[in-house]
């Protein structure tokens, strides 16, 4: 292992450890590593190759879809044909799909599944446009019956457990900035709710509810306070009901954010990213009705315009940085359960270097891909995501190694069942 590894002679059974609620497939990293005994685990990506027949122009965003035991891939762009559409046909290869019979209208800025629903945003009229899926064919429907009145820059989806409905939000740049919808998920049809009473800043960029659908966090590029986060009531009203603003603002414009990712529950912090003063990431604590800056954080110190947790399972506490300049992407860890410290995973740096701006990125729910989208050739590219095992011999590792122990005997080279623990 590098020398970033530090060692501490601590016996595992005298560790506070939280356990996966599964476990999974590690790669026998550096010597023979016996049934049980205790592993340090690295995070590493692997590009795989380009999709097939997959070229298209500037990327903006991508969503993804699993569906039928099939994986789908969806990337929206600035020109025709704006919609791309892949599916993995077999382990690690991505195939272009044949393009709707009916294209976009135009530039789409962002795009979101749910179930079979495509919603796509956009930065022309009508602004929002809606696709559903039956096999491998994407239908476009018909757009819903009020659009926003604004170019969309950012779309979520989230479920809304007491009134058992799906909430869709769309942001963009002008009053009244919001637009707030109900999705039908067997016609995919669209219903106009009621937007918050006090609406968010103006030039609104991204927008994100927490998994559980209690909040909404939406971040701006101008207004001076660049962050807005609404709590959302669990009775049959569905109140969206605005924090005051934080004590200590971001230091500049907001282009992303989103919530960490916790399992069974509501997310601790909201990380954003910042464009026009240093420094370019920061994290709130979220505690009760306010918002507090952590202080245990490790800064970037390249502009950031994107960035997005992983989701599959809450104790993947992984999130990436998307960077105007090298190295273009950045993957930070929170360390701790509900922790206050978040570190840069140093051994996740991409073994194939990206060349150009990381407009977004997005991890599979299972995490196994990590999506990135480009502003430069060949603007998509996928990494495969896997865990490396190192053998402890009754030691541990801290920053950002997790810790595990092995279901099963292997050699280096084998993939190998293991059991993650957390400290």
């Amino acid at each position: 292992m590098s020398n970033f590894i530090k060692k501490i002679k601590t016996p595992m059974s005298d560790l506070h450890l939280e356990r996966y609620p599964t476990s999974e497939s590690v790669l026998i990293a550096d010597s023979t590593i016996n049934q049980f005994s205790a592993v340090a685990l690295e995070l590493n990506l692997t590009k795989i190759a380009d999709p097939i027949n997959g070229n298209f122009t500037t990327g903006q965003r991508c969503a993804h879809l699993y569906a039928n035991n099939s994986l789908y891939l969806a990337t929206v762009h600035t020109t025709t044909p704006f919609l791309t559409i892949y599916k993995e046909t077999s382990d690690g290869v991505f195939t272009k799909l044949a393009n709707p019979s009916v294209l976009p209208t135009g530039n789409v800025t962002c795009c979101k599944f749910y179930g079979d629903t495509l919603i796509l945003g956009l930065a022309v009229s009508p602004y929002l446009e809606i696709y559903r899926r039956s096999g491998d064919t994407f239908t476009k429907m018909a757009n819903p019956t009020t659009l926003p009145k604004f170019s969309c820059y950012s779309v979520d989806i989230a479920y809304h457990t007491p009134t058992g409905s799906v909430m869709v939000c769309a942001i963009g740049i002008s009053s009244p900035t919001i637009k707030l919808y109900t999705l039908d998920t067997s016609t995919s049809v669209l219903t106009s709710i009621s937007a918050p009473s006090v609406l968010p800043s103006t030039n609104c960029r991204d927008c994100v509810f927490s998994k559980d659908g209690k909040y909404l966090a939406i971040g701006s590029a101008s207004g001076g306070i660049f962050v807005d986060l609404y709590s959302i009531s669990q009775d049959g009203n569905r109140t969206f009901t605005k924090y005051a603003a934080p004590s200590i603002l971001p230091p500049g414009a907001c282009y992303g954010l989103d919530f960490n990712s916790v399992y069974n529950g509501s997310p601790s912090h909201l990380i954003l990213t910042t464009s026009s003063a240093s420094p370019y990431n920061i994290i709130y604590k979220i505690n009760g009705g306010t918002m507090d800056k952590t202080v245990g954080v490790e800064t970037l110190t390249i502009y950031s315009y994107s960035t997005r947790s992983s989701s599959s399972n809450g104790f993947l506490r992984y999130f990436t940085f998307g960077l105007q300049s090298a190295p273009y992407l950045e993957l930070f860890k929170q360390i701790t359960y509900n922790g206050d410290i978040f570190k840069k995973v140093e051994s996740a740096v991409p073994p194939t270097a990206l060349t150009s701006m990381v407009n977004y990125s997005e991890f599979s729910s299972d995490f196994k891909y990590l999506f990135v989208i480009t502003s430069g050739t060949p603007f998509l590219t996928i990494y495969k995501i896997y865990k490396a095992a190192y053998s402890l011999s009754n030691q541990y590792a801290v920053g950002t190694r997790e810790i595990g122990r092995m279901l099963e005997s292997g050699t280096i080279g084998q993939y190998k069942m293991a059991e993650i623990l957390l400290t």
